[in-house]
């Protein structure tokens, strides 16, 4: 039973660690391409980062002005760096993609 249990669980934060990630990936290309507020919600699933408790994070970076505010938001989740360094690599480059690929290999290390 214990064991079902724990599996059960390690399901549940798996599958809403990839939809936080998802709605991470979504915020910031569409941030980067100066899509609007309201573009940018309807592409997110906030009841998500209600269950992980990450919404005040996520409402605060919803509002932010530009790139560089919503990294400095943030940085007090466990993957701040990871964004900044997925942002920094698009500066670079100028490819919207590496925003996916570099966060896919995040999540799929944790």
């Amino acid at each position: 039973m214990h064991d079902e249990f724990c599996r059960r669980f390690k399901f549940t934060n798996g599958l809403l660690l990839k939809i936080h990630f998802k709605n991470l990936k979504n915020f910031l290309k569409e941030k980067i391409l100066r899509k609007t507020q309201s573009e940018i919600e309807s592409t997110m699933g906030l009841k998500t980062e209600e269950l992980i408790p990450r919404r005040d994070v996520t409402l605060k970076t919803l509002t932010s002005k530009n790139v560089e505010e919503v990294i400095s938001n943030l940085k007090s989740c466990n993957f701040g760096n990871d964004i900044e360094k997925a942002v920094v690599l698009y500066n670079d480059l100028g490819e919207i993609g590496v925003i996916d690929t570099y966060l896919d290999k995040i999540l799929y290390q944790n």
